[in-house]
């Protein structure tokens, strides 16, 4: 029978056995099936090894591994077979595989004010008149970028708004550029004149 189960984290320990009385100091690995300097290598610098303790009846205690903590999950690797959802921050060092999203599009008719939330958009500029006028935010996000491209014949894009580039004006059909936050500016690289 289960008298009591503790939960923990131990970065220097992490080994499957029975400990008599409950002792806080684990037994040597002597005739184990998973010995102490396996376990360790395994380790791999301090990363985080959750465990939780099963005591039994008979004061034995049984160290499981186990991969959550406090709602928290360590792993070294995992597969997801279905969708995964992040409610906050996601971090991540690399990320590797097939992106399947789509870039926003905006068709632009008339003049408009772009938002931070509408990085990455390609901005389609078709003036109902001879000129559109596309205002950038105020400040960038890190990372922030539009790509701009006049599709009109006879027809300009103003970029307005600090840019740091050659001009701020798409003055040809089919001119583009990219407009991207640089930490303290807007910059703009292609055909801007």
């Amino acid at each position: 029978m289960i008298s009591s189960l503790t939960p923990g984290i131990n970065p220097t320990y992490q080994i499957v056995n029975f400990v008599e009385d409950s002792a806080s100091e684990l037994p040597s690995p002597v005739d184990q099936l998973l010995s102490l300097d396996h376990w360790a290598s395994l380790l791999n610098g301090s990363r985080i090894r959750p465990f939780v303790d099963i005591t039994l009846e008979g004061s034995n205690t049984i160290r499981v591994p186990s991969a959550v903590h406090q709602y928290q999950l360590y792993v070294d690797t995992a597969k997801i077979y279905d969708d995964a959802e992040v409610d906050g921050t996601l971090t991540a060092g690399v990320i590797r595989g097939v992106n399947h999203t789509h870039t926003p599009l905006i068709l632009a008719t008339g003049d408009i004010t772009l938002s931070n939330s509408q990085t990455g958009a390609i901005i389609n500029s078709k003036p109902t008149g001879s000129n559109l006028n596309i205002t950038l935010p105020g400040v960038g996000e890190d990372g922030a970028y539009f790509t701009i491209q006049n599709c009109k014949e006879g027809g300009t894009t103003t970029i307005l708004g600090v840019v740091l580039g050659r001009g701020n004006v798409l003055g040809e059909q089919y001119s583009s550029c990219t407009i991207y936050w640089g930490g303290d500016s807007w910059y703009g690289i292609g055909d801007l004149i």
